[in-house]
């Protein structure tokens, strides 16, 4: 069974928070992320599919880990993202 693009956004906020999926659907603000999740904003064929995989990821890693795994390597990706940002 497919999802659609507004639950798929919905867990991946939960698991990996707003900013994160912000960056991985290419946009600069969360509040697009919020916008796709209540439906009231489509995305790209190729964006879509990005949020698809990385909630694929995103819960193989929660089954096999947990959901504190999951959060503190979403924690330390943030991290290394606002370095590699920075200069």
């Amino acid at each position: 069974m497919r999802i659609d693009l507004a639950e798929v956004v919905g867990l991946l906020r939960e698991l990996l928070g707003a900013k994160l999926v912000a960056y991985l659907g290419s946009v600069k603000e969360t509040r697009a992320v919020s916008q796709w999740a209540r439906g009231e904003r489509g995305c790209s064929a190729q964006i879509e599919r990005r949020l698809r995989h990385a909630l694929q990821v995103a819960l193989m890693v929660e089954q096999s880990d947990g959901a504190e795994v999951t959060a503190a390597s979403t924690r330390r990706i943030g991290a290394a993202r606002a370095f590699l940002a920075s200069g």
